[in-house]
């Protein structure tokens, strides 16, 4: 039957280790139960196990250097999975791009990795402009006399600024006639202009898209946004660790999340979505969080493609992507064939309530 070979760099030290790991997880779990079924398809009878390569970048561009090159040179990796982390995976496409290979991005929202080489990606993330998307709507709906929405985030790279861009736009479709983004220079801690700046404004609610830990910390200082701040998102609050990081500052605080555990009424927009759960958690001891769902979806998307072009080459693998248009766990699988984004499903709105997320509005 023969082997495919799936090389993957994945933080599994430094500060994207909580977030690869989970990757990694998943990423195995697909092969496991790919090789229990059959083996990778190509095309309508043809099958070849799947074996996984994961290398440790330690979160760093260096040590994801080191390791694409050894995946290619020394571990004969037909497929590459880029890393989670939006810097990490722009820096990947670009060396992927520089040896004519394809990247498989579950991993890196900001809108500019599949811009950076189209040529040589396949992205399986909703962007970075997406996160918020169904957000502003739901305060509206909430609080209609909400007009004042202040977007804090980070200054570095490129994803906090297509995350405050994304929810800027849907802010001011919704109706919000107030909008004001405020960048800050990492950490957030060490920026107290930052936050002057945002309560002198005094904004209605905010959105903060920085570091995990930046996140965290303005979850436990919501009162420095100013009186008349009574709603905060951030991003690290669609992970279940900023329950654990953020105590009971965490109660209220919404988030994006591309993947929950679907409950019954959700079961038809993410199909396989609640037996996924079911399975990892026989393996895991514990549900999957979105970065497991991810690496797993870019799993099944990889051999939806397999299928569809009933070869291992590269860049047929990617037309198949452009071309095709099936479900995941997370939703629709769906490229727009102009950009590379994935457009096929947005994330989920959620809401820290009791110590645990629950989806508050579903995906647009």
């Amino acid at each position: 039957m023969g082997e495919v070979t799936v090389g993957a760099s994945f933080s599994l030290t430094g500060r994207y280790a909580l977030q690869g790991r989970q990757a990694a997880a998943g990423l195995r779990f697909w092969a496991a139960e790919a090789n229990a079924w059959g083996g990778l398809p190509l095309g309508p009878e043809a099958r070849r196990a799947v074996r996984v390569v994961i290398h440790d970048d330690g979160s760093r561009a260096a040590g994801l250097e080191v390791n694409l090159a050894r995946l290619q040179d020394r571990d004969g990796a037909d497929i590459l999975f880029g890393p989670y982390g939006s810097d990490l995976a722009l820096r990947a496409v670009r060396l992927v791009a520089a040896r004519h290979r394809v990247l498989w991005n579950h991993g890196g929202a900001s809108d500019a990795v599949a811009a950076a080489a189209p040529q040589a990606v396949v992205t399986g993330i909703a962007p970075a402009s997406a996160y918020f998307a169904s957000l502003p709507a739901l305060l509206r709906q909430r609080e209609p006399g909400l007009d004042r929405l202040a977007i804090l985030h980070g200054a570095a790279g490129t994803f906090g600024c297509h995350v405050a861009a994304g929810a800027a736009a849907a802010a001011r479709e919704a109706g919000l006639e107030y909008v004001a983004t405020f960048p800050f220079t990492l950490p957030l801690a060490d920026r107290p202009d930052a936050l002057a700046a945002v309560r002198a404004w005094r904004p209605r609610a905010a959105i903060c898209a920085g570091r995990f830990e930046d996140d965290v910390w303005l979850a436990a200082r919501r009162d420095r946004l100013g009186p008349d701040c009574c709603v905060l998102a951030a991003v690290a609050a669609g992970l279940g660790a900023f329950g654990a990081a953020a105590g009971p500052a965490a109660e209220g605080v919404l988030g994006a999340s591309h993947w929950e555990p679907p409950t019954t009424a959700e079961q038809d927009a993410h199909p396989g979505g609640a037996g996924f759960a079911a399975r990892y958690a026989r393996v895991h001891d514990s549900l999957p969080e979105y970065p497991a769902a991810l690496s797993y979806a870019m799993g099944t998307a990889l051999a939806a493609c397999a299928a569809r072009a009933g070869a291992l080459d590269e860049h047929a693998l990617r037309r198949a992507a452009l071309e095709a248009e099936f479900p995941t766990i997370l939703g629709r699988f769906r490229l727009d064939p102009a950009t590379g984004r994935q457009v096929g499903y947005r994330p989920v709105a959620v809401e820290w309530c009791g110590g645990r997320k629950r989806v508050v509005a579903p995906a647009p």
